[in-house]
């Protein structure tokens, strides 16, 4: 399953990401893709049209279809960017599915959305020299960021 869109404004930067990856499925004998879109708002649909939602039970291994039978997945590629696509939530539900998923587990794909925690993760790293830096929330300058320097 490609799973693309999401409710991050880098929503159209993830059709694109997704529409590459299908491609390359095409080429593909083995294997399909099963395009599963997710709105702005939320929505999971199967090929933007049909609404599905993925089990979270690992004995349905794979997507519910309303009024249909189950489609059964082998693992989960997102092509999704930012928050409830890179922040460890797809991770997560794949964890609860027992499906693999493409590319890093829950704790990293967390940990790296938020720079300044893996910021101060990699600076405490025998070896690893990092530059001075400063962390804003808007306007606000987080004071956390200048303990992390030193």
């Amino acid at each position: 399953m490609v799973l693309y869109g999401g409710r991050s404004p880098e929503h159209e930067v993830s059709k694109l990401s997704a529409a590459n990856i299908l491609s390359a499925f095409e080429a593909l004998e083995d294997w399909e893709a099963v395009p599963v879109y997710i709105t702005k708002k939320g929505r999971w649909l199967l090929r933007e049209s049909v609404p599905v939602i993925l089990s979270p039970d690992p004995t349905r291994r794979g997507l519910i279809v309303p009024g249909c039978e189950d489609i059964k997945i082998d693992a989960v590629f997102p092509a999704l960017h930012g928050r409830n696509g890179e922040d460890g939530s797809i991770q997560g539900l794949c964890q609860l599915a027992e499906l693999p998923c493409v590319g890093p587990g829950v704790l990293a794909s967390a940990l790296c959305m938020d720079k300044d925690y893996a910021r101060r993760l990699a600076c405490s790293l025998p070896g690893v020299v990092c530059t001075p830096y400063l962390v804003f929330i808007g306007a606000e300058l987080i004071d956390g960021a200048a303990a992390a320097r030193k």
